[in-house]
């Protein structure tokens, strides 16, 4: 004999996965670029007194760069960026904006970057968040050598 199958409550829809959610940048690349405020000089001062150096001559790794808001400050600051960038559509309006910084497609969870001692400072901006911590932090300290 079996029990009669009892109706099971609704089940709250699946939210999109982290991944999916990061990939939507690129459908509104644009407007993001045109829209989205800078960073204030005294968050590059801060960067410089917790580093210890200038941003001057300093090589950057800039990753989740997205349009290059970030990209372009740093190198206002006289700093040598590589941008990093995922989206295809952010890397193209990271190269309109900025065609003048090397731009590397390339996710924060598994950077293409053999000789680890080729960047100063590595940066996530506003990117950190959309990584995985388990594959992005091991991946971040490798890059920059100990400062």
């Amino acid at each position: 004999m079996t029990s009669p199958q009892l109706p099971q409550p609704p089940q709250p829809p699946q939210s999109p996965g982290h991944t999916t959610l990061a990939r939507a940048f690129g459908a509104v690349a644009g407007q993001y670029a045109a829209a989205r405020p800078g960073y204030p000089p005294a968050l590059f001062d801060a960067v410089e007194e917790l580093a210890g150096r200038s941003l001057a001559g300093a090589r950057v790794l800039d990753v989740g760069a997205g349009t290059g808001i970030a990209s372009g400050l740093l190198r206002a600051r006289g700093a040598r960026v590589t941008a990093v960038e995922p989206s295809a559509a952010m890397a193209a309006e990271l190269r309109a904006g900025h065609p003048g910084i090397p731009l590397v497609r390339a996710s924060g969870d598994a950077l293409p970057f053999a000789d680890r001692a080729a960047f100063d400072l590595v940066g996530y901006a506003q990117a950190w968040h959309w990584t995985d911590p388990a594959r992005s932090v091991p991946e971040a300290v490798g890059v920059p050598p100990a400062l």
